[in-house]
């Protein structure tokens, strides 16, 4: 059986990676067009097939024109159900993913995956040689922006479990409400709430402990490889299903996009300014919702601890409680109590510097369009864009934003173009590096101790190399649709401090953990 199930992996493998590979092949780079006169509108988002009960988040009417949506449309539509007969190859028997790296790359990388992209998946110094993989992992990488300094509520529930155990000066990670849903058979149930505290020379941050199924476990139990992979599966389902997925894509983007259409007239400046985030996103987030979310043989179901039904209900949880200062990465530290922080926190640094750099040249381009407040305010297609990203957004941006005042347009447009590039390298490209790591970093903890399948290991890989494809650049300018050859200049000078950034980290030693100007996209989906 054993034999069987090796030889029908193989062949959906290899299939599957001919699809991938021509993929990469047939990519075409469009140039950014200028935006055009024309209606998205929102729908409910179970208003299309498979149907998925998720009041908060909206689907399109229609995509826009640049989006050439037609044949790429049409191609989702035939390649969905082919693979869930393809996948149906695959059997339970499929046996685990080596634990030596280089061993699982030549079974889950065919040769298909080399010639389309030739860089694997590596294992970053930082993660081959650490003995806190959480707390190094907290500070530097795709899951540094979880950690914050613990609340009171969490010491009285860690202390009524533990007596004593935390106080005030510890940090978090709650990942509690992913243990609120029942997971599939077979896998450990996810959710938990890590615990850090300074190291003995009171320098860096240091995992303590994991509360996990209303126990304290400690790094000298018996139990905590397997809680420590509980709680690196629960960061990585959290990641990719939540903040990636459903947050980025489904809906914030989505809801950005077809508003700032639907409200601002193709010659608007702030149109303009946020034009190139736009880049096919609603297409692309089409394909992310047929893919990942829709379904019973959708990724995020296959790939993760929960069955359909339950998925839908983590989804819906977590859009309850979205809130977009989280988008803003100072404002986010701030609200994490890790603004000014006593411990090296190089994710902390990168995003800030870039934050910066997307700060002043968002507020240089609205200070030369609006004058004054008075003529934001008094902008009728600006205040119907407003009022429609509030209506929209879960939990609104008023508490944000603040009244429609030119500060409240910055804060929108740069939070938006930060999510587009900075924010989505980290949660799509850095990733690359760790959570395809299924040795270290696994979407399910198999109840056993085993580590997991090599198909999911494979699946995972196959639903994210595709966005290595050739795509627009940041770096290559997004000038093309300014409004004035002021605007072009701000624009430009917008692209080369990123490029002087880019030269002054070309002069410090490369890490996988650094989001990096040059690796920039412009928007969200190729």
């Amino acid at each position: 059986m054993r034999l069987l199930a090796r030889a029908l992996f193989a062949i959906y493998r290899n299939i599957l990676a001919l699809f991938i590979y021509l993929g990469f092949t047939r990519q075409k780079v469009h140039d950014l067009e200028l935006p055009v006169d024309e209606k998205i509108g929102l729908i409910p988002y179970k208003s299309k097939k498979p149907v998925a009960d998720i009041p908060k988040l909206y689907d399109v009417k229609r995509f826009p024109k640049a989006d050439r949506a037609r044949m790429r449309s049409r191609r989702i539509r035939l390649t969905r159900p082919l693979i869930g007969v393809l996948s149906r190859l695959k059997m339970r028997s499929i046996p685990s993913i080596p634990s030596e790296h280089s061993r699982m790359i030549r079974k889950i990388y065919p040769k298909l995956f080399t010639r389309a992209w030739p860089h694997p998946p590596v294992v970053p110094p930082e993660v081959a040689s650490s003995t806190d993989l959480l707390a190094d992992l907290a500070v530097a990488g795709p899951f540094a922006d979880y950690v914050k300094r613990i609340s009171e509520d969490e010491v009285s529930r860690v202390n009524a479990i533990s007596p004593g155990h935390v106080d005030g000066d510890a940090f978090t990670i709650d990942l509690e409400e992913l243990g609120r849903h029942a997971v599939k058979d077979g896998v450990l149930p996810i959710g938990c709430t890590v615990i850090f505290r300074y190291d003995e020379d009171g320098n860096r941050l240091a995992t303590q402990s994991v509360v996990y199924r209303d126990a304290v476990v400690t790094r000298t139990d018996d139990s905590w490889a397997q809680v420590e992979k509980v709680a690196l599966c629960s960061l990585s389902t959290h990641l990719t299903i939540i903040k990636h997925n459903v947050y980025i894509h489904l809906m914030y983007l989505t809801v950005h996009t077809a508003v700032t259409i639907d409200t601002l007239h193709p010659e608007h400046p702030i149109r303009r300014l946020i034009h190139h985030c736009f880049q096919t996103a609603l297409i692309g987030n089409y394909e992310v919702s047929q893919f990942q979310i829709r379904g019973q043989r959708s990724y995020c179901c296959t790939l993760f601890s929960y069955d359909y039904d339950r998925m839908i209900e983590v989804i819906n949880a977590y859009l309850d409680v979205f809130d977009i200062r989280t988008m803003d990465p100072i404002r986010h530290a701030r609200l994490r109590g890790v603004d000014h922080p006593e411990f090296p926190y190089p994710f902390l640094a990168n995003v800030a510097s870039l934050w910066d750099i997307i700060w002043s040249y968002v507020s240089e381009y609205v200070d030369h369009y609006y004058v004054g407040d008075y003529d934001a305010a008094k902008d009728l297609e600006l205040a119907a864009w407003y009022q429609a990203l509030h209506q929209r957004i879960p939990g609104g941006i008023e508490h944000y934003a603040g009244p429609l005042k030119k500060d409240a347009v910055k804060k929108l447009c740069a939070t938006l173009i930060y999510t587009s590039t900075v924010t989505h390298d980290n949660v799509n490209n850095i990733i690359w590096n760790y959570t395809t790591l299924h040795q270290y970093i696994p979407t399910v903890v198999p109840e056993d101790g085993s580590l997991p399948r090599a198909d999911l290991a494979f699946d995972f890989l196959s639903t994210i190399i595709g966005t290595w494809k050739p795509f627009n650049m940041l770096l290559d300018g997004i000038s093309s649709v300014a409004l004035d050859a002021e605007g072009k200049r701000i624009m430009d000078g917008f692209v080369d401090a990123m490029k002087v950034r880019q030269a002054d980290m070309d002069a410090e030693p490369f890490t996988y953990h650094t989001i990096y100007p040059k690796k920039l996209n412009f928007s969200i989906s190729n």
